[in-house]
């Protein structure tokens, strides 16, 4: 704690948020908790203009009198009522001792920037992806949302005094006779009520539902409305890896938009939108997640500390929605603020699995956790936090040594191994081939996705018998996926085989026949023609196959006539992808491709990685100007390697 004289504005800053953050914890109903809050919100932002009041010693103390001020009026608010609740008394003491030391706060001295960045004037429209907004403005409130209280009793209106006995009056039945008589006399009609101040209208957005409301009111309405917009278009574009991954792009650009809007509304709209969370019965994480959004588009200190006020005030282990960290982490892995690090540091350490997982996962996809951190996190108890971590290791660029992954290679939990192989294809170690292997000979080709490794990272001829044998021992949707992706067309056999089996290994049965062949074979149309230069094996591209499983040919005679028909044209040395041989570019190609889910994106991706080379990370959280830049970035390296056309090649560094 600072002594008097050299009390911290910093210090005095995060007292505030403490005892902002502790009204949530406080159980009687009969504080006024809520006037407390805005009382202190005041008081924060008030201290945040005397942190800036750098050159001028009149700012400085006008801001310091204003959060004296507000401590004063939460200090009379919490003591408004007795309460034996020993978190007033906490809440209390925390403001005390904020009162006292504002008694002897200096102004900083210190070449540092100021709280609030200087502001960007005219504000540039946000394009393509979230970036740092400056608008013009001071110090925001701070403000959390508050439990749900019930409403205080009003108190019972006064008992009128007794009547008193008039002088002389005889009996008490001569003064009811008199209040009766005054009763029955005619009441004097009340005093006009004053003329209502005329409502200058100025344009129609002055006007709802053609009444005229204040600016205020309009400006609340319009956050309201923005809020929700935000809240739900952020769902729509978080990836799936079921759907198309270019679903989201008219979405993206709708969201940016909106928080522009936002941020232009200003300060109100922050706190408006807390008060809506605040208003919610039930958890709401999309309207946090446009909260994080919009308070981590603006540059300063003030709205860093926001941040932090919202997590703390999030209830992310509420049983009833299993994704709140998920979401609140894809909040801040997009916000562009430059104090998200600092903000999350703390809760990689926390005891609570579910700070920590949106710690780890947020920070991993901002590509801000050190290796060391990351390492850490790879063997947490947590199942979600490990698996962040993996990627996280995944994604770095710089040396990352193949003994950190072994760990995570033998970890029972399968989602957990599966991350660690695809890391250590990314980083192009064959160690996850190995394990991979491993996998598929003891058994456990689908758990895990190990079969998928095989495919994409082992090399010819071992890599077809180990996926035959896999699929022989366990036909499977994995397995039988697995031997699409290899491309080998002696797999024709057991894949028709697999389409005799239930639904789902049937689909994926399918789907690889059509990825090695590119046959188009339609359920009504069993004998299809193609053109010369565009004949299943010697056409001159691949394209992928777009018409669903229910529109396609499952029968296996059928399949079986149309190799006897095409087969021949097949040789049983060539990597085939869509009816041709395999080359790169046919993986930068359906990343490409509109109709490409993330989970195909990802095969391809890690294609390139084992056959290429390449180490360009992928990113499908990312927006998708991002990710059109990754696929650039392929171009580029795939030009500058052989082309390896229908080979299997392997680039292994270890």
């Amino acid at each position: 704690m600072n002594a008097p004289g050299e009390a911290d504005l910093r210090a005095l800053i995060l007292r505030a948020d403490e005892a902002i953050v502790g009204l949530r914890a406080i159980t009687d109903a009969a504080v006024r908790a809520d006037v407390a809050e805005r009382a202190l919100g005041a008081v924060n932002a008030a201290l945040y203009d005397a942190m800036a009041a750098r050159a001028s010693w009149a700012d400085f103390r006008d801001a310091t009198d204003r959060a004296r001020a507000g401590c004063a009026e939460a200090l009379a608010g919490l003591q408004e009522t007795e309460s034996d609740d020993p978190r007033v008394a906490q809440t209390l003491h925390r403001i005390a001792w904020l009162l006292r030391e504002l008694a002897h706060v200096r102004p900083p001295v210190t070449d540092e920037p100021g709280p609030i960045p200087p502001p960007e004037v005219p504000l540039r429209a946000t394009l393509a992806r979230p970036r740092l907004l400056c608008p013009p403005r001071r110090s925001i409130a701070a403000a959390v949302p508050l439990a749900e209280r019930e409403p205080l009793e009003a108190p019972a209106p006064p008992t009128a005094p007794p009547m008193p006995l008039a002088p002389g009056a005889a009996s008490a039945e001569a003064v009811l006779a008199r209040a009766l008589a005054a009763a029955a006399a005619p009441a004097e009609p009340p005093p006009p009520e004053p003329d209502p101040e005329p409502v200058v209208v100025t344009s129609p957005d002055d006007l709802l539902f053609g009444e005229a409301i204040s600016e205020e009111a309009l400006q609340a309405r319009r956050t309201r409305d923005l809020a929700e917009e935000l809240g739900a278009m952020g769902r729509m574009r978080r990836h799936d890896d079921a759907l198309p991954w270019k679903h989201g792009e008219e979405t993206e650009r709708r969201l940016l938009t909106r928080v522009d809007a936002l941020v232009a509304i200003g300060s109100s709209a922050f706190v408006e939108m807390v008060r809506m969370l605040e208003e919610r019965p039930l958890a709401d994480p999309e309207l946090a997640w446009a909260l994080l959004m919009v308070l981590g588009s603006v540059g300063g200190a003030d709205t860093a500390a926001a941040l932090r006020r919202t997590l703390l005030a999030l209830e992310l282990d509420d049983p009833d929605v299993e994704d709140y960290p998920d979401v609140i982490a894809d909040a801040l892995a997009h916000a562009p603020h430059p104090g998200v690090r600092a903000v999350l540091a703390p809760w990689l350490e926390s005891p609570e699995p579910h700070r920590r997982r949106v710690a780890h996962a947020a920070l991993g996809m901002r590509r801000e956790l050190s290796l060391e951190e990351a390492v850490r996190g790879a063997n947490d108890t947590t199942v979600e936090v490990a698996v962040s971590c993996v990627r996280a290791i995944g994604s770095m660029e710089g040396p990352v040594a193949a003994g950190l992954l072994y760990g995570p290679l033998a970890d029972a939990r399968p989602q957990v191994a599966r991350a660690a192989m695809i890391c250590a294809v990314q980083h192009r170690y064959e160690v996850g081939l190995r394990a991979a292997i491993h996998r598929c000979e003891t058994g456990l080709a689908s758990e895990a996705g190990a079969a998928m490794i095989v495919a994409i990272g082992g090399d010819h001829p071992r890599g077809r018998q180990i996926l035959l044998d896999a699929a022989t021992r366990e036909a499977t949707p994995v397995t039988m996926r697995a031997l699409g992706w290899y491309g080998d067309v002696a797999a024709f056999e057991a894949l028709v085989n697999g389409l005799d089996a239930d639904e789902d290994t049937a689909r994926a049965a399918w789907s690889s026949l059509e990825r090695i062949t590119g046959a188009e074979l339609l359920a009504d149309d069993v004998e299809p023609e193609y053109e010369e230069d565009d004949r299943p094996f010697l056409r001159k591209r691949s394209t992928p196959t777009v018409f669903p499983f229910s529109e396609g040919c499952a029968d296996p005679e059928a399949w079986r006539a149309w190799w006897k028909a095409h087969g021949p044209l097949a040789r049983a040395d060539v990597r085939y992808r869509f009816g041709r041989p395999w080359a790169p570019t046919d993986s930068i190609a359906e990343m490409r491709a509109p109709v490409s889910t993330q989970a195909i994106r990802l095969y391809d991706h890690l294609d390139l990685c084992a056959r290429t080379g390449g180490r360009v990370p992928f990113e499908p959280h990312a927006f998708l100007s991002r990710q059109h830049a990754l696929l650039g970035l392929w171009d580029t390296h795939v030009g500058s390697v052989d082309a390896g056309l229908g080979r299997w090649p392997t680039r292994y560094v270890g």
